[in-house]
């Protein structure tokens, strides 16, 4: 019976492998349009239940309505996540170079887009503030406001708008057209008109990368 289980065990397993190289590995584009607009909806009906809870409302609301979605909508349609998603390993190289894309990038926004920006239409000071206080709460560890603010969005934003809705609508709008097309939706997804220049400058940036 040992020969014949361990025949059985590789059968299955080929099935499967050759499951996962026959189907899709990205939603369609109807697909990918229709979860953004869910997490669309989601944002704004749940930002004032999360708004109180800080730093950590922007973590839930990361989770529950951009990453929740995403992996629910490609588990559901794709059955293979980490293919649906793009989560592929990488050589040596590309996290170089992703590394030191992630380190300029801040500093080449701020020299190229913020600056104009505020040149021709600042944003309100009272703006600013708000945004410093949510962000970088005096009262919260400085632990937990790098965990929040660069981990959480780096993983939810990440495999929303690049690993799912960049890929699924490549096929239909070329690389560069997917490139602008989700760096649009990600920067519309801010609600800011006074961040929107900026985040779709690093949605285009990400994207490419």
């Amino acid at each position: 019976t040992t020969p014949r289980a361990a025949t059985q065990a590789f059968r299955r397993a080929a099935l499967r492998y050759a499951v996962r190289m026959v189907a899709p590995a990205t939603l369609k584009a109807e697909q990918a349009v229709g979860l953004y607009l869910v997490v669309f909806a989601l944002m704004l009906a749940g930002a004032p239940f999360v708004q109180g809870l800080g730093l950590w409302g922007v973590a839930l609301a990361l989770g529950l309505f951009q990453l929740a979605p995403a992996l629910g909508i490609v588990r559901a349609n794709l059955g293979d996540v980490r293919a649906g998603v793009g989560l592929f390993p990488v050589g040596v190289r590309v996290w170089v170079g992703a590394t030191l894309m992630g380190l300029s990038a801040p500093l080449l926004i701020d020299w190229l887009v913020l600056s104009v920006q505020e040149w021709i239409a600042p944003a309100p000071a009272e703006l600013l503030r708000e945004l410093e206080a949510t962000l970088v709460p005096a009262d919260v560890p400085l632990w937990q406001v790098l965990l929040i603010v660069g981990l959480a969005p780096a993983v939810c934003e990440e495999i929303l708008f690049r690993g799912v809705i960049a890929r699924s609508l490549r096929e239909r709008l070329g690389v560069w057209g997917a490139v602008l097309a989700s760096a649009f939706l990600f920067a519309l997804m801010h609600l800011s008109g006074y961040r929107f220049a900026a985040t779709f400058v690093l949605g285009i940036l990400l994207a490419w990368l």
